[in-house]
């Protein structure tokens, strides 16, 4: 994934986000993500390891 984020004021370019991740399943409903984000800004750069955890609520369970 690439975002981009740019300004109506000076500066134009804010940041760029550029994220490479992976992940599975652990569960239908539950799943495990990692990855490296890199921020871009004008006049420095950042790196971050992200680890998430992502769970699916079905709200229209027909039980």
């Amino acid at each position: 994934m690439d975002e981009i984020f740019l300004n109506f004021d000076s500066p134009v370019f804010d940041r760029n986000r550029f994220l490479c991740s992976a992940g599975f399943f652990l569960t239908p409903h539950l799943r495990i993500e990692g990855g490296m984000l890199w921020q871009m800004y004008e006049r420095s750069n950042k790196r971050q390891v992200l680890f998430t955890i992502h769970q699916t609520i079905n709200f229209h369970n027909k039980e």
